[in-house]
C-alpha cells in the first residue's frame, strides 16, 4: 500500500506533529505500507524527529520517503515515476499546484487509475464532526475520489492516535521518565520523580499569566506542597516568565529545551497538571487522564469559546455538577480575550458559565480575578478520577491510525 501524506505546516509545530504521529503508527501497525511524506517545513520537522535534513528536497527517514514540498522539480520528478494512489490531505490543506497537475492531467483519463485523496481534518469535538466523517467530497475528475476522515472524541469519529511509544509512557511511568533524562538537567529530573512537588508544564498561546502565577502560589500555601512549573519554549515562556518575575513568586520553574516528539510525550505523561494548546500535545493530554486547561487557538468573534464548550460537553458526563461547573468556568474564561467583543455563539456560552456561578461581572468585561483557579489547582488530585475517566473513554473509542488503516484497504482502485 502506497500512501502519500501532505503536509502544509501552518503552526510550527502542531501540523507536522500529529502527520509524524500518524506516520509512526501507522507503520508499526503494517509492514506492507510505504509512506512518502511531503512536507513543507522541514526545519519544524526536524526540531521533532532527529536526523531529518532540513536542506535536502529528497531523503530516506524512518523507512519512509521525505519529500520537500517546496522543491517542485523535484516532488513532480518523483510522483512521475511513483504515481500516487493514496493521498492524506492533512488539514484541508491547499495541495500544491506540481500535485494538481499530476492529478488532474487529462492523459491519466486513460489509465482510468483512481486516485483516493483522503481529508484528515482538524480535532474537533463539535457535533458536526461525527455527521462529517466519511462524507464524499467532489473533485474535477471521476478518476480522484475525495473523502472526509475525522479524528475526535466519539465513537462515530475515527478516535485520536493511540501510537505504541506514548501507550507505553501511560502504562509505565518509569520508562516515560528515562525518555525524558536526556533532556533535563539531574535537578529537573530529581523533581520529576518526586511525587511531593506538584508538577504543572505550560505551552499555550501568549497569555496574561499574572491570575495564573498568583494562584499556584496560593495553591502553595494552602496545601504546604512545593509546586514546580516547567515552561516550554515557545509563545507562553516569556510571558509566564514575566509574571512569575513581577509577582516575585516563590514557584520553582524549569525551562525546557526542544525536545523530540517521543521524549515530549513522555514528559506530558509525567505532569500533575497541563496548560497546554495546538491539536497533538491537547490529544496527548486528554489521553493522558491528568487535569488541565485548553489553550484554543483564538478566532475571530471568540469563536474558539464555542469550540471549548464542546470539548466541554464531551467531558460533562465524567464529573460530578460542581466538578463540572468549577472545571467549565475556567476552561471556558481560560480562553476569553477580555478586549474582545464575542460573537452570538460565543456569547451564549460565557453567559451560561457566568449565570452557574451566579457572577454579576458583565460578560463583555470579565477579569481573570472572577477565574476561580486557585480551587481548581487546589482541586487537582479530586478531579483527576474525571479526567482519567474521560481518558479511558477515548481509549476505548479505538486507534485512529487503525481505524484509518481499515478503511484505506477497503478503497477500490
Amino acid at each position: 500500500m502506497d500512501v502519500t501524506l501532505l503536509c502544509d505546516v501552518v503552526d510550527n509545530y502542531g501540523d507536522i506533529g500529529v502527520v509524524y504521529r500518524l506516520s509512526r503508527a501507522l507503520s508499526s501497525l503494517s509492514t506492507d505500507i510505504n509512506l512518502t511524506l511531503v512536507v513543507s517545513n522541514l526545519t519544524s520537522f526536524s526540531q521533532m524527529a532527529p536526523n531529518i535534513k532540513p536542506t535536502e528536497s529528497i531523503q530516506e527517514y524512518n523507512g519512509w520517503t521525505i519529500l520537500d514540498w517546496n522543491n517542485a522539480a523535484a516532488c513532480t520528478d518523483f510522483f512521475t515515476e511513483h504515481h500516487p494512489r493514496i493521498i492524506l490531505q492533512c488539514f484541508q490543506c491547499i495541495r500544491p499546484d506540481w500535485l494538481e497537475s499530476i492529478l488532474f492531467n487529462p492523459e491519466r483519463n486513460n489509465t482510468k487509475e483512481i486516485i483516493h485523496i483522503i481529508n484528515v481534518e482538524y480535532l474537533t469535538a463539535e457535533e458536526w464532526a461525527d455527521g462529517f466523517h466519511l462524507l464524499k467530497s467532489a473533485t474535477r475528475s471521476s478518476f480522484v475520489k475525495k473523502r472526509n476522515f475525522m479524528p475526535g472524541f466519539t465513537c462515530k469519529t475515527g478516535g485520536l492516535i493511540l501510537d505504541p511509544p506514548f501507550m507505553e509512557n501511560l502504562h509505565n511511568k518509569d520508562i516515560a521518565i528515562q525518555k525524558t533524562a536526556p533532556y533535563l538537567t539531574k535537578h529537573a529530573l530529581s523533581i520529576l520523580t518526586n511525587k511531593n512537588i506538584f508538577k504543572l508544564i505550560v505551552f499555550t498561546y501568549e497569555q496574561d499569566f499574572a491570575a495564573i502565577v498568583e494562584s499556584l502560589v496560593q495553591l502553595q500555601k494552602t496545601t504546604h506542597r512545593d509546586v514546580c512549573v516547567f515552561v516550554a519554549p515557545g509563545l507562553s515562556e516569556q510571558p509566564f516568565m514575566s509574571a512569575i518575575k513581577t509577582a516575585d513568586a516563590p514557584v520553582q520553574t524549569v525551562i525546557l529545551p526542544y525536545m523530540q516528539q517521543t521524549a515530549w510525550d513522555a514528559l506530558l505523561c509525567c505532569m500533575d497538571f497541563a496548560m497546554i494548546r495546538g491539536e497533538d500535545s491537547f490529544a496527548r493530554v486528554c489521553l493522558c487522564g491528568i487535569p488541565f486547561l485548553w489553550h484554543a487557538y483564538q478566532q475571530d468573534e471568540e469563536f474558539q469559546i464555542v469550540k471549548v464548550a464542546a470539548l466541554l460537553h464531551r467531558m460533562k458526563p465524567f464529573f460530578p455538577a460542581r466538578e463540572f461547573a468549577l472545571l467549565q468556568t475556567c476552561m471556558i474564561l481560560f480562553n476569553r480575550r477580555p478586549s474582545a467583543t464575542p460573537g452570538k455563539e460565543a456569547k451564549a456560552e460565557l453567559q451560561v458559565v457566568m449565570n452557574a456561578f451566579n457572577a454579576k461581572t458583565n460578560v463583555a468585561g470579565v477579569s481573570p480575578e472572577t477565574i476561580p483557579y486557585t480551587e481548581y489547582f487546589c482541586m487537582a488530585e479530586t478531579l483527576r478520577k474525571g479526567f482519567s475517566a474521560f481518558a479511558e473513554m477515548l481509549v476505548h473509542n479505538g486507534n485512529m491510525a487503525e481505524n484509518l488503516l481499515d478503511y484505506m484497504k477497503q478503497l477500490q482502485f
